[in-house]
């Protein structure tokens, strides 16, 4: 069974490889997603937490684990990649996220009140 989503992203023609992980579990966070934008050079994280999973279950219409699996899994991409086209992004940083209404994670660099460093169980995909 694969531990982790892998994709790749171009950062000005640099290639980057997205490494994307489940957790469950936190304190304040039943579920959350670490992203891991790894280069030859070093890696950068994107801790994105989801504070209510039924509106990404709500969202979908075929419902199934995968769907939903499928929907976060692009929203992170997504998301990961508009942010680093608006702001760029310095490598070795924690970028923070959460999801919201529209589809997507809102990212930003600053510590939200969830990040206690309790992630939780990991689950394998």
């Amino acid at each position: 069974m694969k531990k982790e989503q892998k994709s790749e992203i171009n950062v000005k023609s640099k290639n980057y490889m997205l490494l994307t992980s489940e957790y469950i579990g936190t304190k304040n966070f039943k579920y959350m997603i670490r992203a891991e934008l790894k280069s030859d050079t070093g890696s950068t994280l994107f801790l994105l937490g989801i504070p209510d999973p039924i509106t990404v279950y709500a969202s979908v219409t075929n419902s199934g684990q995968d769907a939903v699996k499928e929907k976060v899994f692009l929203a992170v991409n997504d998301s990961i990649a508009e942010y680093i086209d608006k702001n760029g992004f310095v490598e070795g940083t924690i970028y923070y996220g959460e999801y919201i209404v529209d589809g997507s994670f809102e990212i930003s660099t600053k510590k939200p009140l969830w990040e206690d460093g309790n992630w939780g169980t990991k689950i394998e995909l």
